[in-house]
């Protein structure tokens, strides 16, 4: 099965005040850590992010000057090194390069996450993907085994502590139909009309899926070793 991951990052960031997927924590912006987890996870990736094309920087920055060829190349070992960089079991390992992603822009004029999963899917369907695997810019701590357990017949979202992440799930693309069968706005009446089974994460002592959308969360998450 190939998955296509996407990390939907096409928000405003009212809570917030600033952009919080380029929030730097651990020396990394919010967005480059999720992507360090989920990439593995999947065969390829794809950001939704309208209007921020310069996204793709913080993820791959670009050399320093002077770096050349061995400053790339170094990069490029320590992505492929990191514990938290290993591959799904199921895929072989290979070298993660921002050429390879793509950014994919809304198609749907809806102004919520959902426009962002329909472009994946819209995606996926073009250019032969079984399924989507999604994940929102703000949730740092995703599980290195959100694939593994959320991969299955038909959609799944993750659940912790008792509460739904529904941006964070396993897509099939045949799902991409059901956007024909009515003026769908939120990923939750997505997830509803897909009947879409509920896999659990522990939510202590760390919630996985923990969304840094205020400065108090923010603050919370600075504090995390």
């Amino acid at each position: 099965m190939r998955v296509l991951g996407v990390i939907i990052a096409g928000g405003k960031s009212s809570r917030m005040g600033q952009d919080k997927a380029l929030m730097v924590w651990k020396d990394k912006p919010l967005i480059a850590h999720v992507a360090q987890r989920l990439w593995p996870q999947v065969d390829a990736l794809v950001i939704n992010a309208n209007g921020k094309a310069d996204i793709l920087e913080v993820i791959f920055p670009p050399l320093l000057a002077g770096e050349g060829r061995v400053g790339l190349a170094q990069q490029n070992l320590d992505l492929q090194q990191s514990p938290l960089n290993h591959p799904h079991p199921a895929l072989p390992h290979k070298t993660r390069r921002r050429e390879d992603v793509v950014m994919v822009p809304d198609l749907l004029s809806i102004g919520t996450p959902l426009a962002g999963l329909h472009a994946a899917l819209t995606f996926a369907s073009q250019n032969n993907f079984d399924a989507v695997l999604s994940a929102p810019c703000d949730a740092p701590l995703l599980p290195e085994d959100l694939r593994l357990r959320l991969q299955g017949d038909g959609a799944a979202i993750a659940i912790s502590a008792g509460q739904a992440h529904y941006l964070t799930g396993f897509w099939p693309v045949a799902l991409l139909g059901l956007f024909d069968e009515g003026q769908l706005r939120r990923v939750m009446d997505f997830a509803a009309l897909a009947k879409a089974r509920t896999v659990e994460w522990p939510g202590h002592p760390i919630d996985p899926f923990a969304n840094i959308n205020t400065p108090e969360d923010f603050a919370w998450l600075s504090e995390k070793p």
